[in-house]
């Protein structure tokens, strides 16, 4: 095909020249342009794997075409570049298309290497821990089975790593009995190799299943005294899983002493590892754990140590979970400490201000980078359609390739309205994740206020307010992160929210949740927080210096396809220059997101007043409803 490319340049000056010279060349023996082409990609595909970013990536889909193009190139060429496409994808945290590439270097692969290459199994391992992050366990069975095909009874190498695919699948998938017999296996072919390394990391897993399954606490103890007299014979990670392990058993037999010791040789350890996108979270990990067990031996020098490392890691760079520990260790020092009231105010501000200007940065940067990638995806579709243009020009002039340009013409017509039902598509959930982006930041900001005004008034309610916020908090994150959630943990958050809301002002209201032609256990998704803005509403603004009792009725109704929602309150209701010229930021971007997904907006009535009802709003909206929580 490079023939026909280099004929193709010339033949746009004056193409009937060179349409003899093509019908000879046409006729040549193509095995030395084989290599040669073969060559130059093995070329091409070093040189980007060894920086792969937005700029080499290009190279790679360029290598795709030319792939494409050469059917008769060796399948080992498309199977590691689909492998390159991979790996940047999960450089870049796009674990949809990383598992879709690797999953091509899979299809790829058995035809063209042994199944003893570590290059083959590297595939491999690549799918199945892309589908096992994204907690997609029938999809590593399915690697695995693929695997299983190829192995030989023989081939200890093989059937190593094969166990090692199932049983580690089993485990997360919380199938304890099978893990453990797979992992028997497991176990036995990588003492067969020699792998040292290999065999402590299946006996670390043997030891989780043991625990899981409650049985065997003395195999697991020899097990662990085993791997710690190995320290010096064992990787950085390894050791810092063992060390970790044995201190969490020691702290939890209230060994704080020892459980300190351990927790501090495994820091030592995690400081060795690989410098990956891992590293700051196991060390943040390693120094929460610290100061919890420094806190229970009351040394709490040492604890606000530790506790600092953990800040100095980053609180943007840790998840919400290390994050939620050092919050809670922090204020369990202030506690313990007996800090005034107004050191502790200092320390709820602090947060708050981390708390703001993480949501801010998080999103802000989400969005630049939905932006950066929506116009990058257009300008690879403006490129192809300039492409397939000029080819139809070449294969007019020649009108033997007639039938093929009317294919290429019905393809990339196809190809473009898919790609901008996609670009539509993209565009909704970029409006979806700034309305979130832009609500979050404003309800923790409020609620963090409450709880500062609480600890100066009534400590005991103050805790409890906080230990309510933060499974809020935690519900709410995680469902934030998600484009769908469950109908059941929306709703679950929700009355976490109106609880909390109740322990901010008893006895302000109360309320109730009906449903209408659904069941909340039924198993549907929605959009997450698409109802609490309202919500909001009516508690701090509709229930406002009222001098009785609110109530708040929420109300869903199955219509198809969509949820219909109405949240009604009984609340001073809406000023008539309020109703009509003010609407708040969060309610108009759901109106506007829904008349997009649905067609309708936000519809918002006054109810009258009688001698006997004060009034109130109604408030009502279709939300689009799904079975499934796949985009």
């Amino acid at each position: 095909m490079w023939v026909f490319s280099y004929v193709y340049f010339l033949m746009r000056v004056d193409p009937f020249p060179y349409l003899l010279l093509l019908f000879f060349i046409s006729c040549s023996d193509p095995s030395q342009d084989k290599v040669q082409l073969e060559n130059d990609i093995t070329t091409r595909q070093v040189a980007v794997s060894k920086n792969l970013n937005d700029t080499t990536v290009t190279e790679l889909f360029e290598i795709s075409k030319v792939l494409e193009d050469n059917p008769y190139v060796d399948n080992k060429f498309r199977s590691y570049n689909n492998y390159l496409l991979g790996l940047y994808h999960r450089n870049n945290s796009e674990m949809d298309s990383c598992s879709y590439y690797f999953d091509k270097a899979l299809e790829f692969s058995p035809d063209t290497l042994p199944l003893r290459s570590y290059k083959f199994i590297r595939y491999y391992n690549a799918a199945w821990d892309t589908h096992n992050l994204k907690s997609e366990y029938g999809d590593c069975l399915g690697v695995a089975k693929n695997y299983e095909q190829r192995v030989q009874p023989t081939d200890t190498f093989g059937l190593a790593w094969l166990n090692f695919f199932y049983a580690q699948t089993y485990f997360n998938n919380g199938e304890y009995d099978k893990a453990h017999q797979y992992n028997q296996d497991h176990l036995k072919y990588f003492r067969q190799l020699g792998d040292s390394n290999a065999v402590a990391n299946a006996q670390i897993l043997q030891i989780n299943i043991n625990d899981y399954r409650r049985t065997n606490y003395e195999q697991s103890n020899a097990i662990t005294q085993d791997l710690l007299s190995k320290e010096a014979t064992l990787s950085p990670y390894l050791n810092l899983q063992i060390l970790s392990k044995y201190a969490i058993a020691k702290y939890f037999e209230g060994d704080f002493e020892t459980a300190k010791r351990y927790y501090e040789k495994s820091i030592v350890h995690m400081k060795n590892t690989a410098d990956d996108a891992d590293r700051i979270e196991r060390l943040g990990v390693g120094y929460s754990n610290l100061a919890e067990v420094c806190l229970d031996l009351k040394d709490y020098e040492t604890a606000e140590k530790y506790l600092d490392s953990v800040k100095g890691m980053g609180l943007n760079n840790l998840t919400y979970s290390s994050n939620r520990n050092y919050i809670k260790y922090q204020f369990r020092l202030a506690a313990e400490t007996d800090k005034s009231p107004r050191e502790i105010g200092i320390l709820v501000d602090s947060i708050s201000n981390f708390l703001a200007t993480d949501y801010k940065e998080k999103y802000s940067s989400e969005l630049v980078e939905l932006t950066k990638a929506y116009e990058k995806e257009k300008e690879l579709v403006a490129a192809q359609q300039q492409k397939e243009i000029e080819n139809l020009r070449l294969e007019t002039r020649l009108y033997l390739f007639a039938a093929l340009a009317l294919i290429l013409i019905v393809t990339g017509l196809l190809f473009y309205r898919q790609r901008k039902l996609r670009f539509e598509k993209g565009e909704l959930q970029m409006q979806q994740r700034l309305l979130r982006s832009q609500m979050n930041p404003h309800f923790t900001s409020n609620t963090l206020y409450a709880i500062q005004r609480q600890i100066s008034q009534a400590p005991k309610t103050a805790e409890q307010y906080l230990l309510k916020f933060s499974r809020l908090l935690r519900l709410i994150l995680e469902n934030s992160m998600q484009n769908y959630v469950l109908l059941e943990d929306e709703l679950d958050s929700l009355r976490k929210y109106m609880d909390l809301q109740l322990i901010r002002y008893p006895d302000k209201f109360d309320y109730t949740i009906e449903f209408e032609g659904i069941e909340e256990e039924d198993p549907v998704y929605i959009p997450p927080m698409l109802l609490q803005p309202f919500v909001e509403n009516a508690i701090e603004h509709g229930f406002s210096g009222i001098d009785y009792k609110g109530n708040l009725n929420i109300t869903l109704s199955d219509r198809k396809n969509y949820l219909y929602c109405s949240v009604k309150d009984n609340g001073k209701g809406l000023l008539d220059n309020q109703s009509k010229n003010k609407k708040s930021a969060s309610t108009q971007l759901i109106s506007d997101f829904l008349s997009k997904v649905t067609g309708k907006g936000v519809s918002i009535q006054t109810l009258p007043k009688t001698p006997t009802e004060p009034g109130g709003i109604i408030v009502s909206f279709l939300i689009p409803l799904k079975t499934h929580n796949d985009d």
